[in-house]
């Protein structure tokens, strides 16, 4: 993560790969994030991220967009 006055960015990765055994098929994942944060103001931050997911099993693999605003206090 990088953060730099009000704003705030990061990037996550994961890969695994899990062999087989008796009955369940091998598989391969990788996840990634992109996230970033703002300060609006004390107490108030707006944060968002994108993901995306890769695994074998099913062959499935997809997008995701979140946003929202953090409240403290």
């Amino acid at each position: 993560m990088y953060a730099s006055g009000p704003m705030s960015v990061s990037l996550s990765a994961v890969w695994a790969d899990v062999d087989g055994t008796t009955g369940n098929p091998d598989d391969e994942q990788l996840a990634i994030e992109l996230g970033a944060g703002y300060a609006l103001g004390p107490g108030v931050k707006a944060q968002g991220a994108i993901y995306y997911n890769d695994r074998d099993i099913n062959n499935s693999d997809g997008f995701a967009v979140v946003g929202g605003i953090a409240l403290t206090f």
